[in-house]
């Protein structure tokens, strides 16, 4: 899947969960979608799922 598909990128989800992360600790952090996806194509609610998968995977990988 294309990431072209989603408006979001790994690197934004990552900026966000890091942004949470001045105000919250992060093991309290579950990142999520932010919206009901029953009603978007298939395709876009899996590149968004994958995106999110990547963004969390970045946001570890930078700290911990």
């Amino acid at each position: 899947m294309s990431q072209a598909i989603s408006s979001e990128s790994a690197e934004d989800v990552a900026a966000v969960i890091g942004e949470a992360m001045k105000h919250v600790a992060k093991e309290k952090i579950i990142p999520s979608t932010n919206c009901g996806m029953a009603p978007m194509r298939r395709d876009i609610a899996v590149a968004k799922l994958k995106v999110l998968g990547d963004g969390a995977a970045l946001a570890r990988k930078r700290w911990g």
